[in-house]
């Protein structure tokens, strides 16, 4: 399979969104490393529907967890960013993106004692320390991004020893 390297990426458009991107993804795990519960294992762009857990538990270092960017529907628009038809080619576009977090959870131990709830607070205080993090990147930080929107965190878990968060933001171009 062939990856255009980033030099070959060909419109302005393109471009734009996938600097905007990098540069707000970049922001995003420095935030949360210094500002929420630490540096994550993987700090990176996600493919798909679905974002998979599988950085969610500790990797080196006493880190754990992962901060993610997921590219999502992207649609042509007149009132940003509500999607529009168009028949002409001419229209912007907004592109709907996913910046969220995974982080480990306390689970139940190998003798079957459930968690110290001490520990349950301590990881969804944790959680809300990410969320602000990240909500401190998309308002604060410099892209070349035109227009960016938030529009709603989405708490996901726990599960599996992990639980997880994302904003759901627009960007348009």
């Amino acid at each position: 399979m062939w990856i255009r390297p980033m030099s070959d990426i060909g419109t302005t458009t393109e471009l734009a969104i996938v600097t905007g991107m990098l540069e707000l993804l970049e922001c995003a795990c420095a935030e949360v490393t210094v500002n929420g519960q630490g540096e994550p294992c993987f700090c990176g762009i996600y493919p798909g529907s679905n974002v998979s857990w599988d950085y969610c538990g500790e990797c080196s270092r006493g880190k754990c967890g992962m901060v993610y960017l997921r590219p999502g529907e992207t649609v042509p628009y007149t009132i940003f960013p509500r999607a529009e038809l168009d028949d002409k080619c001419v229209l912007p576009l907004a592109f709907e993106m996913e910046l969220g977090v995974v982080r480990c959870f306390p689970t139940m131990d190998e003798s079957g004692e459930l968690p110290d709830p001490a520990d349950i607070t301590a990881a969804a205080l944790g959680l809300i320390a990410d969320q602000y993090a990240l909500y401190s990147a998309i308002k604060c930080c410099e892209t070349s991004l035109r227009t960016l929107v938030i529009d709603r965190w989405t708490p996901s878990g726990p599960s599996g020893g992990c639980v997880a968060g994302a904003w759901t933001i627009y960007a348009g171009i």
